[in-house]
């Protein structure tokens, strides 16, 4: 949204803590940040996989977020 200025690092990883894709120094704007769910132009698999994102917001902090999200197809 419009908090976030600029992610200085985007990190998907697999279960086994493979990363499978990372994006740094990007502006929210700006479209790849965005995972399409893919790696190396294959859909990867119904599972869990893991986000690790450090950020810059407007109000001038750094900020740390990780989570996890499930696949489904």
């Amino acid at each position: 949204d419009e908090s976030v200025l600029m992610v200085n690092e985007f990190s998907i990883f697999d279960r086994w803590g493979n990363r499978l894709y990372q994006i740094n120094n990007a502006q929210t704007i700006d479209h790849k940040i965005f995972w399409d769910g893919s790696v190396q132009g294959n859909q990867c698999l119904p599972g869990v996989y893991v986000f690790h994102i450090e950020f810059d917001s407007s109000a001038g902090e750094k900020l740390t977020r990780s989570g996890h999200f499930t696949i489904i197809r």
